[in-house]
């Protein structure tokens, strides 16, 4: 997952890509929701985003998000099949986004139940201006459909967590969307259960100040049974460990003085530093 496709043009009859490594850029941001192409271009599997399981789904899709909405593109004929420019109240989309990922969850219960594709993404505009506010504004994530039989009403929720989030995770082992304020320092975790709302309990990974965060989890044996999670802030020499179940920091510990202990910690420490 060191990879982001970025649209070099968007046109109603043409659709151009150019691969790059996964940096921040200005034009747009493009999800891709399930498509070989993404397994094949996806060596390193230190740190994970959440939706590389699903790089193989023969129907899937491009997702790009830009100054202008967003726009679904079918790798196949490389043509925009739907573009949203509007919420389903009729405002306007974001002219900016951040991190978003592809996740699946259940709609229904019981027999009834099916599953529900969608896109949770992180708007790169803030709902109050942090020059205003103390906090430094307060941050949106936007919860689309991938349904194509909900293009009338594409966007399923818009859930206010904390100023300028940026990195975001999906966390399909709890079946969790996990994305972190820069602004204030805590992840907000939003449960696919009920997409609508961040469960309440925002996870702190700053000891003073609030900086660019990242998360380091996995699914696999060493972190998975016991439900860890870590996560760093660029302002602080710290590595924050987190229960991921009960959504809380129990330990933090200096980056120098985890460097020479050879346990699940370091482990974490060697990915999060070559993430970052």
């Amino acid at each position: 997952n060191t990879f982001v496709l970025i649209p070099a043009r968007l046109e109603s009859s043409s659709f151009e890509t150019l691969i790059k490594m996964r940096f921040s850029f200005d034009i747009s941001k493009l999800l891709l929701a399930g498509t070989s192409l993404y397994a094949a271009f996806s060596p390193c599997n230190a740190v994970l985003y959440g939706d590389e399981q699903f790089g193989a789904q023969p129907d899937g899709a491009f997702w790009a998000f830009h100054s202008a909405g967003v726009s679904v593109v079918n790798p196949d004929t490389c043509k925009i099949t739907r573009s949203y420019t509007n919420d389903n109240e009729g405002s306007f989309l974001p002219s900016s986004w951040s991190d978003g990922v592809y996740m699946e969850g259940l709609e229904g219960s019981g027999e009834e139940a099916k599953t529900k594709g969608m896109v949770l993404i992180n708007s790169g505009v803030t709902l109050t201006d942090g020059h205003v506010n103390p906090d430094g504004g307060t941050g949106e994530v936007f919860v689309f459909s991938a349904d194509p039989n909900d293009e009338s009403q594409p966007v399923l929720a818009k859930v206010r967590v904390g100023p300028r989030p940026v990195h975001s995770y999906g966390v399909y082992t709890h079946n969790e969307f996990w994305t972190h304020s820069d602004g204030d320092g805590h992840f907000y975790v939003i449960n696919l259960d009920d997409v609508t709302q961040h469960s309440g309990n925002p996870v702190v990974a700053k000891v003073t100040n609030a900086n660019h965060g990242k998360l380091m989890w996995d699914e696999g044996d060493k972190l998975s049974e016991t439900g860890k999670g870590f996560a760093t802030s660029t302002g602080e020499s710290v590595l924050f460990i987190m229960d991921l179940e009960q959504e809380e920091t129990v330990r933090q510990e200096s980056l120098v003085k985890v460097l020479y202990h050879d346990d699940a910690t370091s482990y974490a420490l060697l990915i999060c530093c070559y993430h970052i």
